[in-house]
């Protein structure tokens, strides 16, 4: 059939047309914008700018423009907010940084990305071998697929000031105060003695917590407790069981550094882990176990006044020959299943979780990094000592959040007794005994036993 010559230069038309648009797509690549969502007032508290300035270093990099527009909603209201878009299928964020604890729940939900395909073409570098197990646990679902990438790492590690403990002065008092030598508290009773003994109302607290009802620490701390006086939350078939001796010694113990002993500030029912931080930083604390950050800011001599004067280890146990044990959290990058833009979030997570991006988060102070490579590199350990600390933290005697959706239900009810407790609305063994009858119910809704 012979073609007309009008059709002949529409078609001519059409072809230069889509020849100038290629050209211009590879004169000015275009430009995606990630929505990100991530929480405020944490360890990584300069995160927007951060996040802009990786943005732009892999833009620069790889040619894939992109640029971030992140929100940041405090913890307390993180959960809900996540919720909300997820269910609601906005597609407004296309990175969601989720804590470990509420993988479960988003996985069952079908609310975030698997990652399997994208892992099998153009996996990260060094992965999995290079990335702790530890790590890896929280985003894996019960269909062993792999829901998102670790970004920032606890895990709780146990502080003491070595410069106050190896004092000849204070050696001397200790001994003569309680009978035996001031080392590294191996048990609770040696911490309880410590923290007395270096107590100095408006000078120097013993020790400190986190215990703002409805904050990431206070049934954190309580579960740090739980495990290193020798109980569990739950029994291997999910029945509660932390109102056990065990759990109700161990809550008592937290009752009383805050309400008989009174050897942390009086406003720690006020606390979260940013408010913490700054009395530890400032050396006005002897002792603290807490996240992993704290070992990288109190090596900034912006940031610190103990640079050089923490050492870390175990935790103390309630009788020496316990084992002791670490709790670990971590945050996780995953893609919302409603994201527009999979393919550039993911690349882009990818990108951050290389080794030299990894190493990144430890010059800028604003993260703990995911990667055994880093945590063992000869040059980034003699910048970063502490890096050692956080491997073995990982390799040892570590507990993780129970793998169940229904977690922050649990957290939540665990929490509020643990506050009635310090408020003295309840008896330590009633409001343990009130959390296990809540979680109880939770657990039979949630279809775990009748």
């Amino acid at each position: 059939m012979k073609r007309s010559r009008r059709g002949s230069l529409v078609l001519l038309a059409v072809a230069a047309l889509a020849i100038l648009a290629l050209a211009g797509c590879q004169r000015a690549p275009t430009e995606v914008t990630l929505g990100l969502l991530n929480a405020s007032g944490m360890a990584w508290a300069n995160t927007v700018e951060l996040m802009q300035k990786q943005a732009e270093a892999y833009s620069a990099e790889t040619g894939n423009k992109i640029k971030v527009e992140e929100t940041l909603v405090p913890y307390a209201n993180l959960h809900e907010k996540m919720l909300t878009e997820f269910v609601g299928k906005t597609g407004a964020y296309d990175m969601v940084s989720v804590v470990g604890d509420w993988m479960a729940e988003f996985i069952k939900g079908g609310f975030l990305q698997p990652f399997d395909d994208y892992l099998k073409k153009d996996a990260p570098e060094g992965y999995p071998a290079q990335f702790p197990p530890a790590l890896m646990e929280m985003q894996t679902g019960p269909d062993k697929k792999i829901y998102g990438l670790p970004f920032h790492d606890g895990p709780i590690m146990f502080y003491w000031r070595k410069d106050l403990i190896a004092d000849s002065a204070n050696q001397a008092a200790f001994k003569k105060r309680f009978g035996y030598d001031l080392a590294a508290p191996k048990t609770w009773q040696q911490y309880l003695d410590q923290a007395q003994f270096f107590t100095k109302k408006g000078q120097m607290w013993g020790t400190m917590v986190a215990a703002k009802q409805g904050s990431q620490q206070l049934t954190y701390d309580f579960y740090i407790l739980l495990f290193n006086f020798g109980g569990k939350i739950f029994d291997d078939s999910w029945h509660p069981v932390f109102n056990s001796d065990q759990g109700v010694q161990a809550l008592q113990f937290y009752v009383d550094l805050i309400d008989k002993y009174k050897v942390v500030d009086p406003a720690v029912t006020t606390f979260d882990v940013p408010d913490k931080q700054a009395p530890i930083l400032e050396g006005r604390v002897a002792m603290d176990w807490d996240w992993s950050h704290i070992s990288m800011l109190s090596a900034q001599p912006d940031k610190s006044k103990v640079v050089g004067k923490l050492d870390y280890g175990t935790m103390p146990v309630l009788k020496e020959g316990m084992t002791p044990y670490t709790f670990d959290d971590y945050w996780v990058w995953t893609i919302p299943s409603s994201s527009k833009h999979k393919d550039a979030a993911y690349k882009f997570i990818k990108w951050q979780v290389s080794k030299k991006n990894d190493a990144l988060t430890y010059s800028t102070g604003q993260g703990i990094g995911v990667r055994y490579d880093n945590y063992r590199d000869p040059d980034l350990l003699a910048k970063y000592p502490y890096m050692a600390g956080i491997d073995k933290a990982l390799s040892v005697n570590y507990f993780t959040p129970p793998k169940i959706p229904e977690f922050a239900k649990v957290n939540d009810a665990i929490g509020l007794e643990c506050s009635n407790a310090i408020a003295g609305k309840k008896s330590v063994k009633q409001a343990l005994d009130d959390a296990f009858k809540a979680v109880d119910d939770v657990m039979k809704q949630g279809g775990y036993y009748k």
